[in-house]
């Protein structure tokens, strides 16, 4: 997704977004640890439908799909939490 956002022109936006992302990768590797136990395939649905709205030039469905993106993160990182194992050390 960088490549859309380093189109984007702008060196600022980027540097603060990378920051995020790094901020962010431990829980992003939790959450798709998650998908890939539960066999989940919508972890991989995003990136292809983001693309596609960044093609269109269709912002709107771009934000729609990153909110769904981050909806879907945040309920695999719930999950995750919340289940007995993570709870018992392992």
């Amino acid at each position: 997704m960088a490549v859309l956002y380093t189109a984007g022109g702008n060196p600022v936006l980027l540097d603060v977004i990378r920051g995020l992302w790094q901020r962010c990768r431990p829980y992003k590797i939790f959450g798709a640890r998650r998908a890939l136990e539960a066999s989940d395939a919508t972890l991989w649905s995003f990136q292809p439908r983001i693309v596609e709205a960044a093609r269109n030039h269709d912002g709107d469905a771009a934000a729609e799909i990153t909110r769904e993106s981050l909806l879907s993160a945040q309920d695999r990182i719930r999950a995750t939490l919340d289940a007995p194992a993570s709870r018992s050390g392992g």
